[in-house]
């Protein structure tokens, strides 16, 4: 659970709190229902995770996170004749880092990096190899009330950068409204259940991803899955992690609609894929 100094010939034996070093494992499971038709897709998306703190990165007194990360997608769909060649699975081998100021600091920000392999596995170019970015401004304003804007790098085929900003407003304890472009979260404290606090959530996110495949005939695409999601959910976890933004667990429902399959090199398969329901469930922190 971290390192700390321990000293017997002091005052005191203790000394400051250890850092945890390792977060999780964070485990993610997510389930788009396949609808009728010929424009069906339907996933199955597993994703896991861990993190490795690095102490007072730069004599900064904050922490680098670095999390690897891997994910499988499983894909149903689409059928002919909008498309007959999507590979049945997919992955990501990723490592995610990122690094803020205190929380508590009026004017802060947040930085982070994403680098890894997104393919079938069967096509492997240097598309395959993908570099997302994310840079935010905080200015907190008042107690309860946090302005935020920035760039987010996702390096898709249909976009490559997405602006952010939002206002995240705390009235009570019991209540965050977060207006915050492309993911917006409504949240509510609901009840207490042993040692552990339930939100009730609503909110939106631009969801998909890119990656390389290889059709049957042996050659090489760049694929986009675009989409844009509505979701409502549950949320529990230690008062003091759900203060902090950080759940041990979490169950939504939702509704998927804009959905896209872009093609890059076969442009005439590209096409839209019909609306759908989502469910997804994890835990760790």
């Amino acid at each position: 659970n971290g390192i700390g100094s321990w000293n017997p010939n002091s005052a005191t034996s203790f000394a400051p709190a250890p850092m945890r070093l390792l977060y999780g494992p964070r485990l993610r499971y997510t389930w788009l229902s396949p609808s009728s038709g010929n424009r069906e897709f339907g996933s199955n998306d597993f994703d896991a995770s861990v993190t490795l703190s690095v102490p007072n990165f730069l004599w900064s007194a904050r922490p680098l996170l670095v999390s690897p990360s891997f994910g499988l997608h499983l894909w149903d769909g689409p059928k002919p004749p909008l498309s007959n060649d999507l590979p049945s699975k997919a992955y990501d081998a990723f490592i995610d880092s990122g690094w803020s100021t205190d929380p508590s600091r009026i004017l802060g920000g947040e930085v982070g990096v994403r680098i890894g392999l997104f393919s079938d596995f069967n096509s492997l170019t240097t598309h395959s190899l993908r570099l997302q970015g994310l840079g935010q401004i905080h200015l907190k304003v008042t107690p309860t009330l946090r302005l935020t804007g920035g760039i987010m790098y996702i390096d898709r085929n249909r976009f490559r950068l997405i602006p952010t900003a939002g206002v995240l407003w705390e009235p009570d304890s019991r209540t965050k409204l977060d207006f915050y472009f492309p993911r917006p979260k409504f949240s509510k404290y609901v009840t207490t259940i042993g040692n552990y606090d339930v939100w009730g959530y609503v909110g939106a996110e631009y969801g998909g991803g890119a990656w390389t495949i290889e059709h049957p005939d042996g050659t090489n695409d760049q694929i986009d899955i675009n989409d844009v999601r509505l979701i409502g959910g549950i949320e529990w976890g230690q008062q003091v992690l759900m203060s902090k933004g950080k759940r041990t667990a979490f169950v939504e429902f939702g509704w998927v609609t804009d959905r896209e399959i872009l093609y890059v090199v076969r442009t005439a398969d590209s096409g839209t894929v019909s609306d759908t329901l989502m469910l997804r469930a994890g835990f760790g922190y």
